[in-house]
Formats: structure tokens, C-alpha cells, sequence
């Protein structure tokens, strides 16, 4: 079996294709990694870190606690400093008050360290003093946690032995969920002490050993190699000799799964490894030997743990565990793969089931009935900070059942799931193939016409069409289905614009004019209700009940602002008003939508066009038309042009049926009126209607889907391989925008976002 094993990592691993993957993913991780962790005003660099771990690496427990005492004085009572500066900036009155209460309150202090603050040599670790404060303040916290350890496990004892000493407890009352919970807490507990515990900052190894990004990364990496170790096998129909020798059923797929195990591990430990070294290079890890010998409470956001391990046998627990949750998934989607015909679908559905199980665990509050389905979940199980850091238990029939455990059943059921149905399905072997082209209800006939011909190869023999209709009709019905409400401020704005809109006259004038007269006496009566409230002649009470009048007439100044913007810009420049609130949305300027749009067609691309010129070199007709009379160029302009128009028209659905959805609700008029009317358009540099302003949006947004498909074509030139232009072009073009989702602002000018979304921007 071994050898089964070792030939099929060999199969994978052996290829400079994947060996390039795997390097591509090492160097993504190590940008995140750079990326994610630069200082700012208030955050403090990773050599902050550093410098502190190496000050004390030879302290003892109390000497860190002086330390830590001594570093809080200083920083508080330069606080002091920086808020008495801060305070005689201020004007008048205000400021000289501010800075006497100060200096009473802390009396010498500004006096004592005004020169140390002004030539900043208290600045140890970091810059600047809103660093230096932020660093000390985080580390002073965590280190009154983990000095409190000793009193925290006695607080566990103390609540066991006072539920034992109430009598009401003594009866049916001990039965209960709460009191057994009390008794196994204390029981959990009961083998740890704080005589291993040496504090440490916890942020360079929690930030290597926990990191959501190298997760992400990872999941690719197995899906890719679970994929490979089918489909390649498929497309080249090899399972139809292997399953007649005389291990070429079980143990070829055992071989597999073994193969696709030892991945798994060795793709975690390499780029959890590669944090480990980051963090060690440029935060400071300690000494190897206290820092993996110590106990894992030492680290104050693992305090909570019952387990009595060290920081190194936890280091091991956790990476053991992401590696056996990827493999239960990678398990199940091998099954998956070996039962499908299509290399879609299997990605789909593991692709939709781990996305789910994210979305659990982010929406999911943690204290009530639902907190076993926020946890007992694929993500649940990888966030291992939790799983092992902090102590829990489910409520099962009134006895406490530790989350831990549950956890750990679900990875055997998946596990045992992922490689029985695998066993099951390799063993009957249907589907030992890729999808063979079906007899088409109507029969098809050679087209003439070389364009025609590989319309249908793309459309209907590579099921591109039937990608296209299913993204279309989910981004359509996801754009129709899409609420948008009328709050009574846009009410008041649309019912004013609809009556103003195109040019103006003396008759519209009036009634601007009228509306802001209006405005302007409300705030005057309130001016005076204020003035009479302040100089004692009407009481307070009162004085709110006269203002909440007229409170009812300024809350929808803001929207009267709105036309008033128009009105001067048309005093200013000419023009016409315009009710500007649907293409406000249209285009992005409220709820933007365009980052998961683009994400979406890009995806319906990756999926419809990764085997447009794959298909091609895999039956080797590349060499039979270079031959041909059109030629192998003229068919791959063939095959790009169709592939272009399809991707045009695919980015065509969303803001069509996103104009549909909003017409009903925001009238959209006056296309021939110029876009710079509209505020949030009044620096666009072309004096042009807002039809030929909405030509160039949706221009745009073709644009950059025709980019991401050419893209996708040139991919596939220099992989020749489905499966690989698939993952190199979910690289690149899915990946900054899923990172631009998740937060990182920054990935998404690494993608065709900008040029998709210019009208939202800025």
C-alpha cells in the first residue's frame, strides 16, 4: 500500500505544474501575511514584538511583572503629558479648564516627564506615543490575565464547592444542566495549575498559528490536488485499465485517499510553517525551548483551555486537526468527483457546503440553542483558538457534553462519510470518464461555417451554456428579487424632484424659494425657543415640547439640501434638475453590489471558458488544424470571439435587471439631461447626457468581463489542462475580490474591479 501511496504523491507532486502551485500559494500567503500586519498611527509594528520578547527571555514571572508595572506607570503618566499638550491647544475657557482638572488630578506628574515626553526617549519598542501607548496598554492587559491564572482555578473550585454547600442543591435541583456543568468544569480543571505558566505575548503566534487567509489558501491547495488525482485519471480514461490489474480497485482508491491525507498534512504544516518562520523573523517567538515547553495558558487568549498541554503540543493539536477537517472535506469531494462526470459540479457543491458552513459560524450567536450548528461545522472545527482555547459545553438531554469531543466525533463521521462513499463509488465504477458528447435531441449536423462549429463545441459539448443560464438566471433573479425601500426623508426628495424636474422657470424658482423659507423659519423658532429656555423664561419641558414642532419640519432639510445642490449647480452652469436617486443605485453609489457581482461573473467565466482550449489539446485536434485551411490562429479567434460575446452579454443581466427593479421605485428620467447635474457625478470630466454616461458603465463592466476571459484564454494556452487553468484562474482573478469581501480593501486594484466599478468610486 505504501508504495500505491508514495507513487500517487509522486503523480501530483512530480509535476512542475503543481509544484508551481504550490509555490504560487507560498508566496500569496507571504504577501498577506506582510500585508496584513503593517503598522498605523495607532497599531504598533511587528519589531515592537520582537524587541520586548528578546527583553524578557530570561526574566522570571515577578521580574516580567515589575517590568510590565513599570512600563504602565511611565506610559500612563505620559498620557498625562500628551493630554494637558492636547488641552492647551484648546480655545477659551474650555481648554484652561480642562488642563487645571488635569494637573490637579495628577499632581508633579506633567512637571516630572514633560522633558522626557517632548525628547521621547520612553519610546522602547515603537515610533511614535500612540503606538507605544497601544503596545504597552495590550500587553499590560494580557499579562494581568495570565498573573490572575492561579485565581482563576480557584474561582472553579470555589463555585463547585458552593453548589455543593447550598442545600437547595442537594435534591432534584443537582440534576440539573447548570449544576453539572459547575461539577464537570471543576472536574476538567482539576489536573491544571499555574506552576508551568510563563507569560508571553500572544499576538506572534496566535496571528501564525490562526490565520484565516493561509485557511483559505490551504482549502484551495487540497481541492486541487483531490481533483487531480481523479479527473486527470478520467480524462484520460486510464480507469478503465488500472481497475482490471490486481490492485486496481481498493487499493487504488485507498492509495488515493492516503495520498490525499499525507497532502493535507503536509500542505498545512508547510504553510503554517512558513507563519511560524514570519512571525519568528519579525515578531520574535522566544527561545525555542520556553516558548514550546510552556504551558498553553501562558498565552492569555488560551486561558479558558482545560487542557494540560504546552504551547508546542498544542501547536501540533491544532495543525493535526485543520489537517484531518481539510481532509474529511477533500475526502467527501473526492467522492464527489469520482461519482460526477463534469469537473464542475463536484467544486460546486463542497465550494457551496464549506460556504455555508463559513456562514453559520459568522451569523450564529454563540449563546443560545442554535450555538452547536455555529460550531459543529467544518469552519467551527478549523478555528482551533476556540475549539482548544476556550472551555465549552452543549446542553444534550441536561448533561454537559464538551464541545471538544462533539468536534471530533463530526470529523470521524465526515472522515468515515468522505472515504466509505469513495470506496463505494470507485468500487462500482460508473463513471469512470469524463461526460462523452450526448446524441442532442435534434442530431448535429457539421456546420459550414468554422464559427458555428465551435459555438457548439464550447456551448453544448463543453456545457458552457448550461454555466451561462444558471449564473444569468441566479444574478438575474437575485438582482429582480432585490428590496429597496422609500423612507419618507426620499419620499419628501423624490415627490419634490418629480415635481421640478427638466428645466427651470420662475414657477419652480417659487417653490424652491418658498421650501427654503420655510427651512429657515424653523430654525429661527428654535433658535428662540433655546434663547428663552437658556435665559429662564420658559422651562425645559416646555421648551422641548415647542421644538419638537418644529423638529418635524428640519428633519427633512438633509433631503431638501439634496435639490438645492441641483439648483445652484443650474444657476451656476445651467442645466436641468434631475431625480438622480435611481442611478444613484444603478450605479453603485448607494448599496454596492459590484464587488460580489464581479465575483460572480467571473466565477460563470472561469467555469463556462476553462475548457474552451484545454478540450483541444487534450484530444491532441490542435495538431489536425494545424493542418486545416483555417488553421489552428483562425480557430482560436473562433473560439475567442464566441467567447467574448458570450461574456459580454452574461455582464449585460445584472444591470438590467438591477434598472428593472429600481424603475418601479425610483423613476428614471431624463436620459438627454447632462450627468453633471448629479452631485455624486459633478467632477465627471465629459460633458456628456446620462445615456451616453450609462453606454460607458455598462461598456466598462463588458470590458472588464471580456479582460477576465481573455484572461482565462491565455491561461489555458500556457497550462493546456482544465483542471489547472481553473485553479490559476480562480488565482487571479477570484481571489483579490473574495480578499477585497472579507475586508482587504486594498486586493480589489489587483483585479478589474476599478474598471468595473469606476462609478461607484471616488
Amino acid at each position: 500500500m505504501h508504495l500505491l501511496i508514495k507513487y500517487e504523491l509522486e503523480k501530483i507532486w512530480g509535476k512542475r505544474n503543481f509544484l508551481f502551485s504550490v509555490l504560487a500559494l507560498l508566496c500569496c500567503n507571504l504577501f498577506l501575511l506582510w500585508y496584513t500586519n503593517q503598522p498605523d498611527d495607532i497599531t504598533p509594528p511587528l519589531s515592537a514584538y520582537k524587541i520586548f520578547q528578546s527583553e524578557i527571555n530570561h526574566m522570571t514571572e515577578q521580574e516580567k511583572g515589575n517590568y510590565m508595572e513599570a512600563l504602565k506607570k511611565t506610559l500612563d503618566n505620559m498620557t498625562v503629558v500628551d493630554e494637558v499638550l492636547t488641552a492647551r491647544q484648546l480655545s477659551g475657557e474650555m481648554g484652561e479648564y480642562f488642563v487645571k482638572q488635569t494637573l490637579e488630578n495628577n499632581p508633579g506628574v506633567f512637571v516630572e516627564y514633560h522633558v522626557s515626553f517632548q525628547r521621547g526617549d520612553y519610546l522602547r519598542f515603537t515610533d511614535s506615543f500612540y503606538q507605544e501607548k497601544t503596545f504597552v496598554n495590550q500587553l499590560y492587559r494580557e499579562w494581568q490575565k495570565v498573573s490572575g491564572y492561579g485565581e482563576y482555578l480557584n474561582s472553579i473550585r470555589e463555585n463547585r464547592d458552593i453548589l455543593s454547600g447550598i442545600g437547595i442543591f442537594a435534591g432534584q435541583n443537582k440534576k440539573s444542566f447548570s449544576s453539572r456543568n459547575i461539577e464537570k468544569s471543576a472536574m476538567d480543571y482539576a489536573l491544571l495549575t499555574d506552576t508551568n505558566i510563563c507569560w508571553m505575548p500572544e499576538k506572534p503566534f496566535v496571528s501564525a498559528i490562526e490565520n484565516k487567509w493561509t485557511d483559505l489558501l490551504i482549502i484551495l491547495s487540497v481541492f486541487l490536488f483531490a481533483g487531480s488525482l481523479i479527473f486527470q485519471e478520467k480524462e484520460k480514461k486510464l480507469f478503465y485499465v488500472t481497475r482490471s490489474t490486481r490492485r486496481g480497485i481498493c487499493p487504488c482508491i485507498l492509495g488515493k485517499l492516503g495520498a490525499l491525507f499525507l497532502h493535507c498534512i503536509f500542505i498545512t504544516v508547510l504553510l503554517y510553517g512558513e507563519n511560524l518562520v514570519f512571525f519568528g523573523m519579525t515578531a520574535g517567538l522566544g527561545s525555542v525551548k520556553g516558548f514550546l515547553g510552556a504551558s498553553l495558558q501562558s498565552l492569555s487568549g488560551y486561558m479558558e483551555s482545560s487542557l494540560p498541554i504546552t504551547i508546542g503540543q498544542y501547536m501540533f493539536l491544532s495543525l493535526f486537526t485543520k489537517a484531518l477537517a481539510l481532509f474529511s472535506a477533500a475526502s467527501i469531494l473526492t467522492a464527489l468527483c469520482i461519482l460526477g462526470d463534469h469537473i464542475f459540479l463536484p467544486y460546486a457543491i463542497c465550494g457551496m457546503g464549506l460556504g455555508i458552513s463559513w456562514m453559520l459560524y459568522l451569523l450564529l450567536p454563540a449563546g443560545t440553542k442554535l450555538a452547536p450548528l455555529k460550531y459543529l461545522n467544518p469552519a467551527g472545527i478549523l478555528r482551533t483558538e476556540n475549539l482548544y482555547g476556550t472551555y465549552l459545553n452543549f446542553d444534550l438531554l441536561g448533561y454537559p457534553i464538551s464541545r471538544t469531543l462533539l468536534s471530533w466525533l463530526l470529523l470521524a463521521l465526515l472522515m468515515g462519510t468522505g472515504i466509505s462513499l469513495s470506496l463505494l463509488f470507485f468500487r462500482r465504477g460508473r463513471n469512470l470518464s469524463l461526460r462523452e458528447k450526448k446524441k442532442a435531441a435534434m442530431p448535429f449536423r457539421p456546420h459550414v461555417r468554422v464559427f458555428w462549429h465551435e459555438c457548439y463545441k464550447i456551448m453544448i459539448t463543453g456545457h458552457a451554456l448550461v454555466i451561462l443560464v444558471l449564473f444569468g438566471l441566479f444574478l438575474g433573479y437575485g438582482e429582480l428579487t432585490r428590496e429597496y425601500t422609500i423612507s419618507p426623508k426620499e419620499q419628501y426628495y423624490q415627490d419634490m424632484m418629480l415635481c421640478l424636474e427638466g428645466s427651470l422657470t420662475p414657477e419652480k424658482e417659487e417653490i424652491i424659494l418658498t421650501e427654503k423659507a420655510r427651512f429657515q423659519e424653523a430654525f429661527e423658532q428654535i433658535s428662540l425657543i433655546e434663547a428663552a429656555v437658556s435665559d429662564g423664561t420658559l422651562s425645559s419641558s416646555a421648551g422641548e415640547d415647542l421644538k419638537s414642532r418644529w423638529y418635524t419640519v428640519t428633519a427633512f432639510y438633509p433631503s431638501f439640501e439634496r435639490v438645492l445642490q441641483q439648483y445652484y449647480h443650474i444657476q451656476e452652469h445651467g442645466g436641468c434638475f434631475l431625480y438622480d436617486t435611481g442611478y444613484v443605485y444603478l450605479l453603485g453609489k448607494q448599496n454596492n453590489s459590484f464587488p460580489v457581482q464581479l465575483l460572480l461573473l467571473s466565477l460563470c467565466s472561469i467555469f463556462a471558458f476553462g475548457n474552451c482550449l484545454p478540450m483541444e489539446y487534450q484530444s491532441g485536434a490542435w495538431r489536425l488544424l494545424n493542418s486545416s485551411r483555417q488553421g489552428k490562429s483562425k480557430v482560436f479567434v473562433r473560439k475567442a470571439g464566441i467567447c467574448i460575446l458570450a461574456a459580454a452579454l452574461s455582464s449585460l443581466i445584472p444591470p438590467v435587471c438591477r434598472a428593472v427593479s429600481l424603475s418601479s421605485l425610483f423613476p428614471m428620467h431624463g436620459l438627454g439631461f447632462m450627468v453633471d447635474i448629479i452631485p455624486a457625478w459633478d467632477d465627471f470630466p465629459l460633458q456628456i447626457p446620462m445615456a451616453a454616461f450609462l453606454f460607458l458603465f455598462i461598456l466598462s463592466q463588458a470590458a472588464s468581463l471580456v479582460i477576465v476571459t481573455l484572461g482565462i484564454l491565455l491561461i489555458s494556452i500556457w497550462r493546456k489542462d482544465c483542471l489547472q487553468t481553473i485553479f490559476f484562474s480562480l488565482l487571479v482573478f477570484a481571489m483579490p475580490l473574495i480578499l477585497k469581501l472579507l475586508g482587504l480593501e486594498f486586493a480589489g486594484w489587483f483585479s478589474v474591479y476599478p474598471l468595473y466599478a469606476w462609478t461607484a468610486m471616488g
